[in-house]
């Protein structure tokens, strides 16, 4: 990462049903350290595609508790254990970390060679209540609407704002696009009562548009992706990159 600053990396841009997309899972790499932001059930062959090793995992933060955002996480906390004798932290707000060993990661991780452990055998649990650090930067929670009743958040951190999985709310949509000079947000291409329906972003003024760019969208998008960013808004592909130095640059691997 020499002269790089911070590079994201997008793991994949798919929605939870995505067979060829991957999960809409994030790291974020800086010279210091490393965040991955959410853990699917296809993260571990994503990182393993980019020759990316568990053993790099440092840090780890869980927006919520659905497969496509924790799937992966058993797998990682076992190679991490077992192949690379580290112990990543889990950043993860309290909210869902109530549930996040209780509900998700309990059945398959607590029975050992050891006895019965609990999560901190794997891993240092950080639980969070407004923000968190990494390599100087801080990551601020934004709750977002999902799920009625399920805690579910978003980050925002150096001018960036990552929706996670949001139904379209305007009221956050436009604080966010105050501060933020990319919005990373979600989109549905199908009408969906927890995620961010495509018309509703078309309702946006094109001042707005051009600094969103959309994720977590179905297998079978590529004729919308392309009407999308004809209207100004941008797309994230899997395994696309933003580096910042001076500019942000894009590629794709």
């Amino acid at each position: 990462m020499a002269n790089i600053s911070m590079e994201i990396i997008f793991l994949g841009a798919g929605n939870a049903f995505t067979k060829k997309n991957y999960h809409t899972n994030l790291l974020v790499r800086f010279p210091q350290g490393h965040l991955l932001i959410d853990c699917g059930f296809k993260t571990p062959a994503a990182l393993h595609r980019l020759k990316i090793s568990v053993k790099q995992l440092r840090d780890i933060f869980i927006s919520h508790t659905h497969a496509d955002h924790i799937g992966g996480l058993e797998e990682v906390l076992l190679q991490a254990k077992y192949l690379f004798q580290t112990k990543p932290k889990l950043h993860v707000p309290q909210r869902v970390a109530d549930d996040l060993w209780e509900h998700s990661l309990r059945a398959g991780l607590q029975y050992t060679v050891d006895g019965i452990v609990g999560l901190d055998y794997y891993a240092e649990l950080h639980p969070l209540q407004e923000s968190f650090s990494i390599a100087n930067t801080t990551f601020e929670l934004i709750p977002t609407k999902h799920i009625p009743g399920m805690p579910s958040y978003g980050l925002y951190f150096n001018q960036i704002f990552y929706s996670g999985d949001t139904i379209f709310d305007p009221p956050l949509l436009q604080k966010m696009l105050g501060k933020a000079q990319i919005v990373i947000h979600d989109c549905s291409f199908k009408q969906n009562p927890v995620h961010t329906y495509y018309e509703q972003l078309l309702t946006l003024p094109k001042e707005d548009r051009k600094k969103i760019y959309l994720i977590h969208y179905n297998d079978a998008s590529e004729k919308q992706l392309k009407y999308m960013e004809e209207q100004g808004f941008h797309y994230v592909r899997p395994f696309m990159r933003m580096q910042w130095n001076a500019d942000i640059v894009e590629k794709k691997l």
